[in-house]
């Protein structure tokens, strides 16, 4: 059966649609099997690849605290995703930790985003500052020889910031 598109001035049924007279046409809605929801506020959820790296990142994420959901942790959990006293799909598994916990890491990720963010200065996991002419100078001198003479550290002028809209106030010398 070929299908056409409406010519202008037909009437009636299309040519090749005769099939689906009366049929109201709608698109095939799939559910969100991943947005599953918690029965606590006081955990939160994340997917977990249960395979990847030979089941690697699943211990590591074991390691940093998470927990493998139950289906009795998820509001109205699909029967579908149950597998083994677990909540599945495919090679995802679900896994729970503490509100308070993950939201503490990632606290810790932004602070230290912050932290490492300021193009002028770095500082070490005390936050103590470290000069930046210090640090490159160490990149040069443990770079292989053959390089050495090539590295050179870019450091944008005060006129170069500015042309991009980037103040300058707190630029070391």
């Amino acid at each position: 059966m070929t299908m056409t598109n409406p010519k202008p001035g037909d009437q009636g049924v299309e040519r090749g649609m005769e099939a689906f007279v009366g049929i109201e046409a709608r698109p095939l809605h799939m559910p969100n099997l991943l947005d599953v929801k918690p029965v606590s506020p006081e955990i939160t959820f994340r997917w977990g690849h249960r395979l990847a790296g030979e089941g690697l990142r699943y211990q590591q994420l074991i390691y940093a605290g998470f927990l493998p959901a139950e289906p009795k942790d998820v509001k109205d959990v699909p029967q579908m995703l149950v597998k083994d006293g677990k909540v599945i799909y495919g090679e995802l598994i679900l896994m729970k930790i503490a509100t308070k916990l993950y939201q503490g890491a990632l606290l810790h990720n932004h602070n230290t985003a912050i932290r490492r963010g300021d193009r002028f200065k770095t500082t070490d996991n005390d936050g103590n500052e470290i000069k930046r002419t210090a640090r490159v100078d160490a990149a040069i001198q443990n770079a292989p020889p053959a390089l050495r003479n090539k590295l050179r550290a870019f450091v944008p002028s005060t006129e170069e910031l500015k042309a991009h809209g980037v103040e300058d106030d707190d630029k070391e010398g």
